[in-house]
Parts: structure tokens; C-alpha cells; sequence
């Protein structure tokens, strides 16, 4: 290409790539200024709104790798020319849709093929010009996709208030649809001049067609150069392997019109694979993974901001008529002084006053600060092109990057709209022409059998960028300001990487560090104290331990590091070695976190001595012997060396961690393999990278030279094997102690804090041997859990996002409230149900008898002598555990919550009558808001916050704690109406609901007939009580923001799947017996509670 010269041909060809990239951004923008009038005319919601926007960008989504297989098997030209000319038909019937679903429709089928041209262009263009010229041309034809985002509010402004509207074939006609009409004009165009030009001729020697692709750059010297083509110095061409690879196609493996559909399905999905298979092997899967996350940052700040910055625009003008007196306000304070909802445009060009449908205007001052700010990208547009080739191809995209992401931090210190626009400016220039030269340079290091697909791919990748920003930056803006505006600056400025050699450094940028924020991202509903107590104790044990082996290692030279590749070294050993220590059991400790909390650790725990000794001292023995064989293998200069280091090194360690809690890891040994293999694996992979890469380099003269897997020794297989065997053995440890200490609270009475007296305990739980503690404990517990697993299923699922610590104690609690309740419900004879509330009320009396009043509580866990003899010819043996249970954690609760208990028990013996709302919501404080109010005291005595009291918020948040209690039974009370009257014979809906007070109530509690009332009775009492529930949770829901915060969003799971069950009963025709979630609802109510819905409760 560099041979044929540079002349009127690429200036033309520029133009005409421009004048395509133009149709796309039109299209891109299109939605902003349609909106407002479609709005009207087809009567549209905000959520219709932003799914319009929605479905343009997912069709572009779901089209990526479809056009990039078929660039790379059929040609970049004939899949952009067909694909214009298809968006061009489906733009125009677009502008005869008449209902939201229709226009929908084309508006993703629009995007479906826009994205075609959008991500192809690139490609396309950069395969004509050599790599002198290619990142400036890109540059360049950028300039066209800003000029669109200027000419489209121009020609809007112009068509859309235009007052013509007619009917065709009982079709609606006006100015907005004739303004998308208009818009797909264009691509029509670009679609009949496009075929004028030639085929890309990288592409054609990559299918082996050399003589097609050597006539076409002949022609390109003739128009550049005005020379006749026999003057071309170029006579023959060859593929070099780069380019073919194992990806090189002869024109036998094209599709043929003939062959039939199932050929060339079959055809596609081949090629499909085999370019996939190409992308995802070393270095082209390296520079994808750069590139795609660098494209998708870019573009999650680029819609992020950019969506926000008319809105941001529009809330400076209404505080400014509302203040005239006020000139400056910040960012932040401005948004939490917003009152209203503002509907935003997906458009950084226009936003349209749209309360009125009859009046249609365009609001001038946030039209010209649009110009400007488009004004300026275009400019910055030229200014790229002019420094494409003088600077190293790697400068531009980290400075512009990184400029992005300052500007993008400045939007929080602003305090008018001229400095929002100046900072609007900077933000959008280098963010916007970051994104051309990625593009630019995406094209040059691809070879060209997989060059369409990366950039489509690419494209896809910055498109799912900008449905995440448009999800969720609108969402947080109004919670927390200052969440969206470092979120966006943040994620852009996080991914600045070098686009050359793989170094040490870049292996935990790309590889270990994301992970590292995915897991956070994953756990932070999980993570509390002691989970960070234990990755930093875990982390600098592994610091303490491994450093001077890994010196002694290095220093004899069993591996090594390019000095090239490390940022600097420490003694040996380079600083990012240092790091992955710390890397590495972050990651496995999060991992081994979600594998293993969904258990409560004393239900782990081995009570036989006979198979405790043998699991402990067995592989402690072997262990040793390994210790020593690796001692005598480890000879330095010998092949043996590593290998022996990483025996002798390990196996000490482990023992001592396998004395204290090998029998914990054996019982959880299939949560224990999981926690392990994955990082492993993962590691091997990292590990076969950086190898491959020579990041560092294991020295053969002191390796056995075994592969089990490709370019990974099997020293570096064990090692990686070995570590996270290491830090999950550390995770048991501490879980096993942890455990010990929440069970047995009478023998390990100091709760959680980071000093030297908690930390001595955590050593002696860790050493103790469970069976010379007593089982009965255990199985008290195990028994509590199986009266809720049976009983209460909801609160089963919600139990498990709490702390193991909390979740053990409600477990108890619950359990015991359960049999209680099941005591007195179960029994039909109302004599024996007295006696049962009497043993109950003598157990109460015993477990609070040396209380002074009924709202003491202790601190420090004491002994109760209870008389367990008179209960165990009373009670069953389930009971009997659960009142036992109870008993070992009573101490830090108050006695009142059980007397209104018990009061709740006389009510139901009584047979009292629920004569109004207060009746109800008295009998809802009795059974279900004095269980409330106990729960909250098992949060703040087993939460990691020691000193987290609610001090003079006590008496609010005990209160609302009982008002959600009551809004539980209120919902249970609306889902149970026939179960409670067929099977009780009770009827706990106010009779001043019913019409006809004496004959319902006979039908409920005397026929058990509720059927009888009919289904719309049922329901309509049904949401009454419903209603009463709503009213108290809203009042009552905000007190969650005064509990310890590692159990708010907790909180609020629980709670939220006991409502899930209103849902069902609303969404029910008639009145269902008993409404029920299904498990995976309340797993999904329960996830969206801890990660969506709890952030406004826990920032």
C-alpha cells in the first residue's frame, strides 16, 4: 500500500468513509429529537422512552459478531453497502410506526445493521492506507460522526416544529416522522456510492485472490500518482503467515448462492468459530482484552457524562431563575436541591421543553452549549489527525485517557454552568478522539482475518459501555451524587495500559486486579469486619512466610525477571511479586467467601474423637515425611531444586494449619475443592501468559522440565496449587475458630475486636478440638434449623445473606418462637393448651429470674440454672432443644419482647376477636413486632461494630423494629386468611372490614368454610391489610439506616421476601389459598434488596 502513494484517492476515500460515519452518527442521534413529538403521539412513558434508546443500542449489541464473521468471510465493502442500504428501508418504514411496539421494533433493527457501517468504517478504511496514515485518516473521518451530532439539532430545529400533518391509507404523517425519514435518506446515498468503490485488497489476498487485490492498488497508483498502472513497482503478492495464519480462506470456502441456506449456515458458524478460536489465542486475546476494556470505559464515560450533561445543564438554568440572587452552587448540592424528575435524551446536542404537546421548543442556551461543546470535538477531531503521525501510537490513548478522566473528577468542583461547560468541553474532546485512535490502532494490530471481528467486537463491548452508564448513572445521580461522577471518572482513568510488551505490572492490571474488583463487586453485600480481618491477617502472614523463600529462590536462580519487565525490586524479589502475594489471597480469600458462607461453621464441626484423630494426625504424618523429601531434593543448580523448595517450604504450614482445622475442611471438602481449583486454574492460565511472555522466566537447569499443561511447568502448577490450598486453609481457620466462639459464647466470651485478648481467643478456638467440647449444643442448633427449614422457608433464603454469627443466633431465636407458636397452634384440647403456655411462661420466669426489670440485658454471657429435668418429660425432644438453644444466648436479650410474646400465645387460647386495625396491630406487636425488637439486639451483640451502640436512637429503632415486625405478620395474616380459618379455626381480619360481622365470623371460625365468602371478599380483606402493611413499612423501612451497616442490606432481603409474597397475592385474579414465592423469586428479590435497592441505605 505504501507503493501506491497518497494522493486524490485516500482524500476521497476519506470523504467518502466520513460521509458514512455521518449516517451513523445521525442515526446514533436521532432518538433525541424524535422523542419529544413521538412522545405525544404515541402516548409514551418515561420507561417506554429509555427502552426506545435501550433497543437501538442492544440491537447493535447482538449484531457484533454476526457482521464481524461476515466482513471477514464476505467482504467489508458488500456487508456495508447492504447494511446502509437496509437501515436506510427500515429508517423510513420507521417513520410510518403508529404504536410504541412498531417503532421499537425498527429502531432495533436499525441498530442491528447500523452497526454494521459503525464498527466496519474503521476497518475498512484503515486496510487502504499504510500504518504512516492510518491513525490520522481515522482521525479524521471522526470529525464527520461530531459534525453529524452538530448538523442533526440544525436540521431538527428546522423540520420538527413544522405544523403540516396528513393521513396516508389510514397512515398518521407529520414532522417528526418526515424528520426520520429525512435521516435514513443519507444511507441510501451512501449505499449506491459505495459500490463504486473497490474491495478492501488486504482483504482479498487474505481469501487468495492476489491478482484482484493487485489490480485494485494499481488503479490507486494510477489516481495518486497519474501514472500509468504498468509503472506500479509491485508485480506480485504474497500473504505472510501473520496475516493468514491458520484463518487463510481460498474462494472454494465462500458461500455460493447455489450451495443452499444450510451451507452457508454452516459455512458462517464455521468461520465463526475459526475466528474466535484466533482471537482468543496468545497475543491477539492480550490485545483484545486491552482493547475492549479500554473501548468499553471509554464509552461508559462518553454516554455516562455525556447523557447527563444537558440535564446537569437544564438543573444550572432552574436553580438560577429560582435564585437570581445565588451565582454559584456545586454539582451535587444543585442535584440534591432538584426536586423534579427531568426526562433525559440519550443526545448530548438538544434537550426539548416537552410540558406542553402542543407547544414544541427548543431551549436556546442548552442548544448553544451543545454547539460549543461539539464545536470543540471537532476540533480536536483535526488536531488528532495532525498529531497521529508524530507521535508513538500508544501516547495519544493514554493521555487523552487520562486527561478524560481528571475533567471528568473536575465535574464535582464545579460551581456554575460556564465552568460545567468548559470542563463539558475537555471531557468530550479527549474522550471522543481517544475513541478514534483506539479504533485506529485496533486496526493496525489485528491481522486482517480477524480485524473486522476485533473491532466489531470492540464495538459491541463500547456499546453494552453505554447501556450500563445509561442504567446506571440516572439511577445514582439523585441517590448520591457523587457515586456517578467518580464512578465514570474512575473507570475511565482505570484502564490506562501500554499497548507493547506484556510487563509485571500490566499482568496485574489485565489480569489479577479486575478480577479483584469483580469479586469486590460480587461480596461487598457479604463483607464485614471479620472478612477483612481475615484477608489482611491471611495477606501478611503470606507476606511474612514467602518472602524469604521466594528471595532464597530467586537469589539461586530458580526463576528470574527481564529487568525490563518489573517496576523495581525489593532486596530479590520485585515489587510486583510483593503484590501478588497480597493479590493472590485477596482473591482466593473473596472466592473462598462466596463458596463457603452459605453454611453455619458449627454444623461443620466433627464430634467422634475416632475419626477426628485420624483425619488430623494422618496426613500431618505425611506431610512431615514430605517435608523432609523436599528438603533433600532441594540441591541448588540441580533439576530438583524448585520443586523440592516448594515441598519443604509448604508442607510445614499446612500441617500446623491442618491440626486446627483439617477435620473443618474435610467436612466442607466439596465447598473446600471449589474454593481452590477455580483460582488455580485461573492462575495457571495467568501464569502460562506471563511465561509465554517472558514476564519471568523459570530457569530449566533447576526445573524437572515436565508440561502438564502447555509452557507450565509442573513446579509452577503445584506452586499456584499449593498457595491457594494455603489461603483457603487460612479462610478455614479462621471460620472454624470464628465459629467456635459464636457456639460456645459461655467458654469464648469476648466478642469481635481487633486487640490482642480477641485475637488469643480466635488462637485457642482454632487449636481446640471439637469433640472435648459438647455436641448437644450443636444439636440443639441443628434442631432450631430444621423447625425453620420446615416452618418458615422465607425466612430460611433470608437467613442466609446474614453473617454466619447472626444468622446462627436468629436461627436459635426463630426457632424457638416457632415451637412455641407450633404449641399452641398444634394443640386441639384448649386445657392442654393452657398447660403448654404455663410451661412456657415457668421457662420464661426461670431464664429472666435474675433480671431487675424486664428491659435489662448483659453483656457478658453468665450462667443460667435452669431445672431441665421438669422440661424433658413435658417437651419433645425438638422442643427441648430449641428452649435449650435459647437459653445459652438469652442473656443480652430484655424480658419484655417474650412477655408480649406469650401475650400473643393468650390471645390465640382466648379466642379474642380482632375488632379493628388497632386490634390487629396489637396482636401483630404480641407475635411478630416482639420478634422484632429481639432481633435487632442479636444484630448489635453479634456485629463486628463493638462499638456500634444506637445510643439515642434506641428507643426509634426498637419501635420500628416492631412496627416491620408487624408488617410481617400483617402480611402473613392477608396471605393466610383461609389457612388460618381451615385449619385453626381463626380469623384474624377485623371484623369492622366484614359486612356481616356475625355470619362471616361463624363461616370462618366455626364452618372453616372461607370459600363460602367468595373470592372477591377474600381478596378485598385481603388488601385492606395489605394497604395497613404498606402505610407501616414506609414509616418504619428508613430506621434500617441506624442498624450496623454490615446487616442492612440484610435487613432489608429478609423483609422484602416476606413482602414479595404481597406481590403475589395482587397479581392473583382471585384469592389464593396460600401465596407462596417460588425459591428462585425470593433468590431474586433477595440479590436485587442487597445490591440494587439497599445502596440508598447503606451511602
Amino acid at each position: 500500500m505504501t507503493q501506491t502513494g497518497y494522493g486524490k484517492f485516500h482524500y476521497g476515500f476519506i470523504l467518502l468513509c466520513g460521509l458514512i460515519f455521518f449516517c451513523v452518527g445521525c442515526q446514533n442521534g436521532v432518538n433525541s429529537y424524535i422523542l419529544p413529538s413521538a412522545e405525544c403521539d404515541l402516548n409514551l412513558k418515561s420507561e417506554e422512552k429509555g427502552f426506545l434508546n435501550v433497543a437501538f443500542l442492544i440491537g447493535g449489541v447482538i449484531s457484533a459478531l454476526f457482521w464481524g464473521v461476515c466482513a471477514d468471510t464476505y467482504g467489508r465493502k458488500k456487508i456495508i453497502a447492504a447494511t446502509l442500504f437496509i437501515d436506510a428501508i427500515m429508517t423510513f418504514a420507521a417513520s410510518f410506526s403508529q404504536t410504541f411496539g412498531v417503532l421499537v421494533v425498527f429502531r432495533a433493527l436499525s441498530g442491528f445493521t447500523i452497526g454494521a457501517p459503525g464498527s466496519l468504517i474503521c476497518t475498512y478504511l484503515g486496510e487502504f492506507h499504510s500504518s504512516k496514515h492510518r491513525v490520522k485518516a481515522i482521525c479524521y473521518v471522526g470529525f464527520f460522526w461530531t459534525l453529524s451530532w452538530l448538523v442533526l439539532p440544525a436540521l431538527a430545529w428546522i423540520i420538527i416544529p413544522l405544523k403540516f400533518s396528513f393521513v396516508i391509507m389510514g397512515l398518521h404523517y407529520n414532522s417528526w416522522r418526515f424528520f426520520l425519514a429525512i435521516i435514513g435518506f443519507p444511507s441510501f446515498i451512501m449505499s449506491l456510492i459505495i459500490m463504486t468503490y473497490p474491495e478492501s485488497p488486504k482483504f482479498l489476498l487474505s481469501q487468495g485472490k492476489n491478482n484482484k487485490a493487485l489490480k485494485i492498488l494499481k488503479k490507486i497508483y494510477t489516481i495518486n500518482m497519474n501514472n500509468s498502472q504498468l509503472d506500479y513497482p509491485v508485480k506480485y503478492l504474497f500473504v505472510s503467515s501473520n496475516e493468514s495464519g491458520n484463518c487463510q480462506r481460498t474462494n472454494e470456502n465462500i458461500f455460493k448462492i447455489n450451495d443452499g441456506p444450510s451451507s452457508f449456515l454452516f459455512q458462517l458458524l464455521k468461520n465463526a468459530w475459526t475466528q474466535v478460536q484466533a482471537l482468543a489465542s496468545p497475543p491477539l486475546s492480550y490485545h483484545a482484552i486491552i482493547c475492549w476494556t479500554i473501548y468499553f470505559t471509554n464509552m461508559f464515560g462518553y454516554y455516562g457524562f455525556g447523557l447527563w450533561m444537558p440535564e446537569l445543564f437544564n438543573r444550572f438554568d432552574k436553580f438560577y431563575k429560582q435564585h437570581p440572587n445565588v451565582t454559584s452552587v456545586s454539582v451535587c448540592n444543585l442535584v440534591a436541591l432538584n426536586e423534579t424528575t427531568t426526562t433525559t435524551t440519550t443526545s448530548t446536542t438538544l434537550m426539548i421543553n416537552k410540558l406542553n404537546c402542543n407547544h414544541q421548543s427548543i431551549d436556546q442556551q442548552v442548544f448553544i452549549d451543545s454547539l460549543i461543546i461539539n464545536a470543540v470535538c471537532l476540533f480536536g477531531n483535526l488536531l488528532s489527525g495532525f498529531f497521529a503521525d508524530r507521535l508513538e501510537r500508544r501516547t495519544m490513548p493514554v493521555l487523552l485517557t487520562f486527561i478524560a478522566g481528571i475533567t471528568g473528577i473536575g465535574i464535582y468542583f464545579v460551581n456554575s454552568s460556564r465552568q460545567l461547560l468548559l470542563i463539558s468541553c475537555l471531557f468530550s474532546l479527549t474522550i471522543s478522539t481517544a475513541n478514534f485512535v483506539i479504533s485506529s490502532i485496533v486496526v493496525d494490530i489485528f491481522p486482517t482475518y480477524v480485524g473486522a471481528l476485533a473491532i466489531c467486537i470492540m464495538s459491541c463491548f463500547g456499546r453494552i459501555g453505554a447501556i450500563a452508564s445509561n442504567l446506571t448513572l440516572g439511577y445514582f445521580l439523585d441517590i448520591n451524587c457523587e457515586i456517578p461522577i467518580f464512578l465514570v471518572a474512575g473507570i475511565v482513568m482505570g484502564i490506562i495500559i501500554e499497548f507493547q510488551m506484556l510487563t509485571y505490572i500490566d499482568v496485574h492490571l489485565i489480569y489479577t486486579l479486575p478480577v479483584i474488583f469483580i469479586l469486590s463487586l460480587i461480596t461487598w453485600p457479604f463483607i464485614n469486619r471479620t472478612e477483612i480481618f481475615k484477608i489482611i491477617l491471611i495477606s501478611t502472614l503470606a507476606v511474612i512466610y514467602t518472602t524469604p523463600w521466594d528471595t532464597y529462590v530467586i537469589y539461586n536462580g530458580a526463576w528470574t525477571y527481564p529487568p525490563d519487565r518489573v517496576l523495581a525490586v525489593i532486596g530479590w524479589v520485585p515489587i510486583e511479586e510483593y503484590m501478588f502475594f497480597i493479590i493472590q489471597c485477596i482473591i482466593t480469600t473473596l472466592w473462598s467467601l462466596l463458596c463457603s458462607r452459605w453454611t453455619i461453621p458449627c454444623f461443620s464441626f466433627n464430634y467422634n474423637k475416632k475419626s477426628y484423630q485420624l483425619i488430623r494426625w494422618i496426613p500431618i504424618i505425611l506431610m512431615g515425611i514430605i517435608t523432609i523429601i523436599g528438603y533433600k531434593l532441594a540441591i541448588p543448580g540441580q533439576h530438583t531444586f524448585y520443586i523440592g523448595c516448594i515441598l519443604w517450604w509448604s508442607c510445614p504450614v499446612l500441617a500446623f494449619m491442618w491440626y486446627g482445622a483439617g477435620n473443618f475442611f474435610i467436612k466442607k471438602i466439596f465447598s473446600s475443592l471449589i474454593a481452590i481449583i477455580i483460582p488455580t486454574l485461573y492462575l495457571w492460565r495467568v501464569d502460562q501468559i506471563a511465561l509465554k511472555d517472558n514476564v519471568w522466566h523459570i530457569n530449566e537447569k533447576m526445573s524437572l522440565n515436565i508440561f502438564p499443561i502447555d509452557d507450565l511447568p509442573i513446579e509452577e502448577a503445584l506452586f499456584f496449587f499449593l498457595t491457594n490450598l494455603f489461603i483457603v486453609m487460612g479462610v478455614h481457620c479462621c471460620d472454624k475458630a470464628r465459629g467456635i466462639i459464636d457456639t460456645y459464647t459461655q467458654q469464648f466470651p469476648i466478642k469481635f475486636n481487633i486487640k490482642w485478648n480477641f485475637i488469643c481467643q480466635m488462637f485457642r478456638a482454632f487449636l481446640i478440638s471439637e469433640y472435648s467440647l459438647s455436641s448437644i449444643v450443636v444439636d440443639d442448633i441443628k434442631n432450631s434449623a430444621n423447625v425453620l427449614s420446615i416452618a418458615s422457608k422465607s425466612f430460611n433464603t433470608a437467613g442466609y445473606f446474614f453473617q454466619t454469627g447472626i444468622r446462627l443466633d436468629l436461627t436459635i431465636l426463630y426457632g424457638f418462637c416457632r415451637v412455641t407458636d407450633d404449641m399452641i397452634d398444634n394443640e386441639l384440647n384448649i386445657e392442654k393448651k393452657i398447660i403448654k403456655l404455663k410451661i412456657i411462661k415457668n421457662f420464661i420466669n426461670e431464664l429472666f429470674s435474675d433480671r431487675k426489670t424486664i428491659y435489662d440485658v448483659k453483656i457478658k454471657p453468665s450462667m443460667i440454672n435452669i431445672n431441665w429435668k421438669k422440661y424433658e418429660t413435658k417437651l419433645s425432644n425438638i422442643e427441648l432443644s430449641c428452649f435449650r438453644a435459647i437459653s445459652r444466648i438469652a442473656f443480652y436479650f430484655p424480658r419484655k419482647p417474650f412477655d408480649e410474646l406469650i401475650s400473643g400465645y393468650q390471645w390465640d387460647i382466648d379466642g379474642r376477636v380482632v375488632n379493628n386495625e388497632d386490634d390487629l396491630i396489637l396482636y401483630s406487636s404480641y407475635v411478630a413486632g416482639s420478634v422484632g425488637a429481639l432481633c435487632v439486639h442479636v444484630m448489635m451483640y453479634r456485629s463486628d461494630f463493638s462499638k456500634h451502640s444506637l445510643d439515642k436512637n434506641y428507643n426509634y429503632v426498637i419501635e420500628k423494629a416492631q412496627q416491620m415486625g408487624n408488617v410481617l405478620q400483617m402480611v402473613n395474616i392477608a396471605r393466610d386468611i383461609v389457612t388460618d380459618s381451615v385449619t385453626l379455626g381463626r380469623c384474624y381480619v377485623p371484623s369492622e372490614y366484614m359486612d356481616d360481622e356475625i355470619q362471616e365470623l361463624k363461616i370462618l371460625c366455626e364452618q372453616k368454610n372461607p370459600r363460602l365468602l367468595g373470592d372477591k371478599k377474600l381478596k378485598k380483606y385481603s388488601m385492606r391489610i395489605i394497604k395497613l402493611a404498606n402505610k407501616h413499612q414506609s414509616e418504619s423501612v428508613n430506621a434500617i439506616r441506624y442498624l450496623p451497616q454490615e446487616v442492612r442490606g440484610s435487613v432489608l432481603a429478609a423483609t422484602e421476601i416476606y413482602r414479595g409474597l404481597t406481590r403475589v397475592i395482587v397479581k392473583n385474579q382471585n384469592y389464593p389459598t396460600r401465596a407462596a414465592l417460588s425459591k428462585w423469586n425470593k433468590i431474586f428479590i433477595a440479590f436485587y434488596s442487597l445490591y440494587v435497592k439497599s445502596i440508598q441505605y447503606i451511602m
